[in-house]
């Protein structure tokens, strides 16, 4: 979560690791919130699924078929490259964002086997060597998502297979945020209701094993020494100002390892202060943190 000091808008908020209790309400499922660090956009979906109803005199029966039920689930992961503390609160936060539930998680390590036995497709192109390497390098988190028309809506949350393939990188998915190319693009996920269900039989069975997940991260944790600051919209625009706060940090003996201009929408901003909600001070900073740009900085050191 992104904590000010103070009620009087220092300018420059730290990021305390918490998570928001409860994700923004959005508007009816037509909408869709695609943006973790940058404005959201809505794409009007309309979905043409509808359950099959059986009416009786004394009562009416709802029947999902198990075709409905795989398309409310989809399976995702979260590849080496992303299973760092920060890009994986980036990656966390915009799943919540968008309303998914994570209802089933499992750290596993690949080999070529089950890699391949997840994503044939993938192991199949000619870059396969190259791709089986890296995914079998380190940890991965598969991860069980639930919304519904979920695989759909989990390939627009993930983005563009390469990022730098779309004449630009999109700002408003997980890829065009942290991806490195088309190999190294943070997640993965199903392309179809039926490819996901064999994905999470497959990922969650007996055949792949699970590690201890909340060692794996408490030890990357311990290794990054990182926090998340913000410089707030009253001052990212003043270049001499932002000057004047990277030289205290950076004499204070921290790194930065990241940089990058942001702008919160007001409901990103509500679930990043969301532990403030109902406080009187609440509004005012969510409109103030909406506002304009913010510059989030990745500060690393021994006691940041």
């Amino acid at each position: 979560m992104f904590l000010g000091r103070s009620s009087q808008r220092p300018h420059v908020g730290v990021f305390s690791g918490s998570s928001p209790s409860s994700s923004p309400s959005f508007k009816p499922a037509a909408h869709f919130g695609v943006s973790l660090l940058f404005e959201n956009i809505n794409i009007s979906l309309q979905s043409s699924k509808k359950p099959t109803t059986t009416t009786t005199t004394t009562n009416t029966t709802t029947i999902m078929s198990e075709a409905d039920q795989s398309a409310n689930v989809t399976f995702a992961l979260v590849k080496p490259d992303a299973l760092t503390p920060f890009k994986y609160q980036q990656i966390n936060a915009l799943i919540k964002l968008n309303e998914f539930e994570i209802t089933r998680q499992k750290l596993v390590w690949l080999d070529d086997a089950s890699a391949a036995a997840l994503f044939p497709d993938r192991a199949a192109a000619q870059d396969s060597r190259e791709w089986l390497e890296y995914i079998t390098c380190a940890p991965c988190l598969a991860l069980e998502l639930a919304k519904p028309d979920a695989p759909l809506f989990w390939q627009l949350t993930m983005g563009a297979e390469d990022p730098n393939d779309v004449g630009g990188r999109d700002s408003d998915s997980i890829r065009g945020i942290i991806a490195i190319d088309r190999i190294r693009n943070a997640v993965d996920g199903s392309q179809e209701p039926e490819d996901a269900a064999s994905q999470l039989r497959l990922a969650f069975s007996d055949a792949i094993a699970a590690l201890p997940y909340d060692d794996f991260l408490m030890q990357r944790a311990s290794e990054a020494h990182c926090t998340l600051a913000l410089i707030k919209p009253d001052v990212a625009q003043n270049a001499q100002a932002v000057a004047t706060i990277i030289g205290r940090i950076t004499a204070r003996g921290y790194t930065i390892k990241d940089r990058v201009e942001i702008t919160l929408s007001q409901s990103q901003a509500s679930a990043f202060y969301a532990e403030h909600a109902g406080k009187p001070f609440f509004e005012g900073l969510v409109s103030f943190m909406s506002s304009g740009p913010t510059i989030a900085l990745l500060l690393e050191g021994d006691d940041v």
